[in-house]
């Protein structure tokens, strides 16, 4: 879907936008009563403000980035309106407040000429295929550098992850692979089919896998993500909060003097879609086993808070889990920490109303705002809709499904 020109922003160099919000966002590490280091993620954007920069080069971005506080973040999309500085609300709070734009792709998108793709490396969590091809590859530059050899002449910008390099006062931190890659693109536009293009090159050098979720869900995932090509979504590259006896030793920050190049071009061959769909069957029987284990820990702490027999808590879960299906009996995790009833949520909610929650199968641990129970086109009537995972998954109320 095609979006409206971006007001005054006709400048063709790189734009980046930083979001500061009215409270700390990103990570703080502490170290706990029993003496072991904690981390403690808040990606939470209630209200605050929006300022766009002009960043035409690697060495422009580095400054912003390292002027960075605690209450922000960057983003990769600019204001559609074309204001350079704005309030910025939820939107709930838009209802009540003039003048103000939302965190959402109605608001932000990528400004016309050049702009930053962000590749995010993240070394959690690799399986040991993608461990060996990356050292095949000398490491993640390398392994980057053969999808996409245009880099070599990129401008760019390595910032190392807000966890690289936090340890513990008196003892050695640990090895710190992950990053945030800043690649200065001659059309930001290109970004999201940019990452969907780099993740099928990564499908054909093993440098791709199937990651299984807590509740056995299969996701696709490589050595970079592609869900941070959305012009909304927050960027944190600040330094993070750190407590007592906290100290951080990050590996140095790259700044490369080159040239806005290009998107990298799409495959001619589907080898690298067979390759993925034989790593899937192979993964299945795995997510199978997990989902199992996962319905039977559900079923059990429903059972044990509700009093209920385990026939209605497996009917209850499995709907949720299976089918994407919510009873009123059912309960949604909220962002301040509380639970509700799904009965009491539809009882209240009105036309036009979006109500922020946590993902009903992944729960508030994994993001306590990564979904929300909307009543507004193109939805007819209330439903949940989650973004977890970077994937859309909408669930149906029971409540207003025909017998």
């Amino acid at each position: 879907m095609s979006k409206p020109s971006i007001g005054n922003l006709t400048e063709q160099s790189a734009k980046i936008s930083i979001l500061k919000n009215e409270s700390w966002m990103g990570k703080r590490f502490y170290i706990d009563q029993h003496h072991v280091l904690q981390k403690q993620a808040n990606g939470l954007f209630k209200k605050g403000h929006v300022r766009v920069c002009s960043t035409p080069r690697a060495a422009d971005l580095l400054a912003v980035a390292e002027q960075l506080k605690p209450q922000e973040a960057l983003c990769l999309g600019v204001p559609v309106n074309g204001q350079i500085s704005a309030p910025v609300v939820t939107r709930k709070l838009q209802q009540h407040s003039s003048g103000c734009i939302t965190r959402t792709k109605d608001d932000f998108w990528f400004a016309q000429g050049e702009g930053w793709l962000l590749i995010d490396h993240d070394t959690k969590e690799l399986p040991d295929p993608v461990k060996a091809s990356l050292e095949a590859f000398g490491g993640a530059i390398g392994a980057l550098t053969k999808i996409w050899p245009e880099l070599e002449r990129a401008d760019y910008l390595i910032r190392p992850s807000s966890s690289a390099g936090v340890y513990v006062e008196g003892r050695e931190p640990a090895d710190a692979g992950g990053f945030h890659m800043f690649v200065r693109l001659a059309n930001a536009r290109d970004i999201p089919q940019a990452l969907q293009t780099l993740q099928s090159k990564c499908w054909e050098q093993g440098l791709a896998y199937h990651q299984i979720s807590k509740s056995g869900q299969l996701l696709e995932r490589s050595i970079l993500d592609v869900s941070v090509g959305s012009p909304e979504r927050l960027i944190f590259t600040a330094a993070p909060m750190l407590g007592a006896g906290v100290l951080r030793r990050p590996p140095p920050t790259v700044c490369h003097d080159g040239a806005a190049i290009g998107a990298p071009l799409g495959l001619q061959s589907l080898l690298w879609s067979r390759q993925r769909d034989i790593n899937r069957q192979q993964s299945k029987p795995a997510a199978e086993q997990r989902l199992d284990v996962f319905l039977e820990e559900c079923i059990e702490n429903r059972m044990c808070d509700h009093g209920e027999t385990y026939d209605k808590a497996a009917s209850i879960v499995k709907a949720r889990v299976i089918d994407g299906y919510l009873y009123d009996d059912d309960r949604l995790e909220l962002p301040n920490g509380r639970s509700i009833r799904i009965a009491d949520v539809l009882d209240r909610i009105k036309p036009g109303d979006v109500v922020a929650c946590a993902d009903p199968v992944e729960g508030r641990e994994y993001n306590p705002t990564a979904a929300a129970v909307i009543w507004k086109a193109p939805h007819p009537s209330p439903a949940l809709v989650s973004h977890a995972h970077g994937l859309i998954r909408v669930f149906t109320f029971a409540r207003f499904e025909p017998f």
